[in-house]
């Protein structure tokens, strides 16, 4: 994105002017139900004071299309003060009255005017709805299974991070990430997949049918617990290529599809990982089979011994 700032004589310090940083980028680290046009920027001086001795002026490049003046009371600047955010939430970002930006039709820049020094971006303000985020994992099963996880949550980067240490164990690699918004009335996001197909030399199938995910499964969703998520199984047959996979939504605002790359591994078969639970279990079974074997061996030994001593007594009875 594009970024101008202007800081008129005298406006700070000249010894320590100004610092100008990307804050935020993706709209699961911004307010939720606002739609992030622009990246979050972050002004800073080096020095204590946070407050400029004059105003500055602030122009950065959004990505809406605005062609006619009605459309122009849907963009807005949300500011927040220094120090009200950090890496763990979204940043608190809100209006201010006393900064209004300025936009025009058929441009992509917005400016303001900031009176001190903090957090500001471009927002989409005709929209109150939630913004959820579709994610598609892939992982291999073998040279020629795929094992396709479709998941919904809402934006938090607790959660993406709990979605993270949730599938890592198992190798799965993330393909796909897209903003979902429920339609109105609707309270559930479908996958448009038949049970079982065949998709250029691949066979397609899934052990559940329909595939649905329910917003309150959603909404319900906490760190530690299996996220909402459907499976989708993808295994090639002879002479099968690399394709791409399509499959559509229901039950979204706007017509949405994810798309996964199906390909035949040339490498080896991948391992499947467990979780640290499954790894305690094979450990604890394995230590209990060596002790029941060496049980097992050590009977045996005493019995051997004891046949032994018998015919040996008979044998000096015999001789007496």
């Amino acid at each position: 994105y594009g970024f101008l700032l202007e800081v008129p004589a005298g406006a700070v310090r000249l010894k320590e002017g100004c610092v100008v940083k990307v804050k935020a980028c993706l709209p699961k680290t911004t307010p939720v139900g606002l739609r992030l046009l622009s990246a979050v920027y972050e002004i800073t001086t080096p020095g204590s004071d946070q407050h400029p001795l004059g105003p500055v002026n602030v122009e950065i490049e959004h990505c809406a299309h605005i062609q006619q003046e009605d459309e122009l009371k849907q963009l807005c600047f949300l500011t927040s003060a220094m120090g009200s955010s950090d890496s763990q939430s979204p940043l608190q970002l809100q209006k201010t009255k006393n900064l209004v930006g300025k936009f025009s039709p058929k441009s992509c820049y917005g400016s303001i005017r900031l009176t001190k020094f903090s957090f500001f971006g471009i927002f989409d303000d005709s929209s109150t709805e939630v913004i959820y985020s579709a994610k598609v994992y892939l992982q291999n099963e073998s040279f020629i299974k795929k094992a396709i996880y479709f998941i919904l949550l809402k934006y938090h980067t607790v959660h993406e991070k709990a979605i993270e240490k949730h599938y890592l164990p198992y190798s799965r690699e993330e393909v796909s990430v897209q903003d979902v918004v429920f339609s109105d009335g609707s309270s559930q996001v479908k996958l448009n997949i038949e049970r079982e197909q065949d998709y250029e030399g691949w066979k397609i199938w899934t052990n559940s049918h329909p595939l649905i995910i329910s917003k309150r499964a959603v909404e319900s969703f906490k760190p530690g617990k299996s996220p909402p998520e459907c499976k989708v199984l993808a295994k090639a047959s002879d002479g099968a290529e690399n394709c791409l996979y399509h499959i559509n939504l229901e039950g979204t605002e706007q017509p949405k599809s994810v798309t996964v790359n199906l390909s035949r591994n040339d490498g080896p078969i991948p391992q499947t990982g467990y979780s640290i639970w499954s790894k305690i279990v094979i450990v604890l079974f394995g230590f209990t089979a060596l002790a029941l074997l060496m049980h097992f061996l050590s009977s045996a030994n005493l019995t051997a011994v004891g046949h032994c001593t018998s015919i040996e007594s008979w044998r000096d009875a015999d001789n007496f």
